[in-house]
């Protein structure tokens, strides 16, 4: 089942990469430099290659309705990712320690209380170093002809599913 994934995603890598709408971040020990727009993110430990090393698959950026009843295009940007604590977490605070420049998943915690503890060397159930991980990232614009953050999100999930009968490790729904 891994090459029909595999073979689904590196198609959609090369449609995304004809618009120059695919961006590869090879992490370091250092802040995550962030493509400044909207769109689906994948995290991988290590390099792209195998469906096993596929952490999460997240979106930012999706379409409201705002108080003048106007359908608008809520840019939410790739960077604004850091700020969560839960499911996930990148780990680009001083407050983090020896887990500086980290992505943990898995919270031991509920909500709030995992707000609390974020910072907490065991507060997660695995952590994994920057070094060792690769985001891939298709960008997704307000007029993109084709997808929209949420859609192509969806249909990533929905066919490594359909796959692998699981989730990304640090994806807890669909």
């Amino acid at each position: 089942m891994e090459n029909t994934f595999m073979n689904f995603y590196s198609k959609l890598i090369k449609e995304f990469e004809i618009d120059n709408n695919f961006e590869e971040i090879r992490c370091k020990t250092e802040k995550i430099k962030w493509p400044n727009a909207s769109g689906v993110y994948l995290v991988w430990k290590s390099a792209f290659g195998s469906i096993d090393d596929l952490l999460y698959i997240g979106m930012t950026g999706k379409f409201k309705r705002n108080k003048k009843n106007d359908i608008v295009f809520n840019s939410g940007t790739f960077d604004k990712r850091k700020s969560r604590w839960t499911p996930y977490r990148f780990c680009e605070d001083e407050r983090d320690g020896e887990n500086y420049f980290s992505f943990k998943y898995g919270p031991k915690y509920k909500l709030k209380e995992q707000g609390r503890r974020k910072y907490e060397p065991d507060a997660y159930r695995e952590t994994i170093e920057y070094s060792k991980l690769t985001i891939h990232c298709f960008l997704i614009s307000a007029n993109h002809n084709d997808y929209t953050p949420e859609l192509l999100e969806k249909e990533m999930l929905t066919k490594y599913l359909k796959y692998t009968g699981t989730l990304p490790l640090a994806n807890n729904e669909l």
